[in-house]
């Protein structure tokens, strides 16, 4: 059944009575503290044996072949990296169905 004009889909846009076409991908870095020894309830997960510096340029080369939008900064626990996403973030037009 096709959502009709102002329905409301999370993370998904519907400019109009057609049916909507929406893909969203996520691609999130992991933290620093990610790689290291990790204490929980059922007991602790040792240390990876390389460090996110390790992975970091990966992170970033991924960033560009997969034309990756953003700002960094905005997100208080983002790693560190090696420099500004590739593209700048993309905005919802505010006189589009849906947006508030």
């Amino acid at each position: 059944m096709a959502p009709t004009a102002g329905a409301s889909i999370p993370g998904c846009i519907i400019m109009s009575a057609v049916i909507p076409r929406c893909m969203v991908q996520l691609w999130f870095r992991m933290r620093e503290r990610d790689f290291g020894e990790i204490i929980h309830k059922e007991g602790v997960s040792p240390a990876w044996p390389l460090k996110y510096c390790a992975f970091e340029p990966y992170y970033a080369e991924a960033e560009q072949l997969f034309h990756v939008h953003g700002q960094r900064g905005e997100d208080p626990n983002e790693p560190p990296s090696g420099g500004p996403f590739p593209y700048p973030p993309v905005l919802a037009r505010t006189s589009d169905p849906g947006v508030e």
